[in-house]
């Protein structure tokens, strides 16, 4: 998991940088917790804008997910671990649900068979 691997420091440098450069787009760690047939996500730190709805991020995150299919939903959870719902904003996930510290939204992300 990111948080594991970078430290405290290095995570705040990469936060402070990207809103003082960029301070419409918003970090995203997005970490996979359940592997169905051994997918894997190919990035784990995205940038988001502010304004993208969660249902259009998973559409993002497909791209980068390896053997997924079409009947194969994606479900992002946040670190409170309630699923986020399609129609919210990344922009109103992140005021309620990012890390204090580094200012990081953490999103784990879910691939399930859509019919059983």
């Amino acid at each position: 998991m990111f948080r594991d691997e970078v430290s405290t420091e290095e995570r705040i440098r990469l936060s402070s940088r990207i809103f003082a450069l960029q301070p419409h787009l918003i970090p995203v760690i997005v970490d996979m917790v359940q592997y169905k047939n051994a997918n894997r996500l190919e990035k784990q730190r995205f940038v988001v804008h502010q304004t993208l709805t969660i249902s259009a991020f998973a559409r993002v995150l497909r791209k980068y997910i390896q053997n997924v299919s079409a009947i194969d939903s994606i479900v992002l959870m946040t670190s409170a671990n309630t699923i986020a719902l399609p129609t919210i904003q990344i922009s109103d996930l992140w005021a309620r649900y990012h890390d204090p510290v580094d200012k990081f939204l953490y999103l784990q992300l879910m691939v399930e068979s859509a019919f059983g």
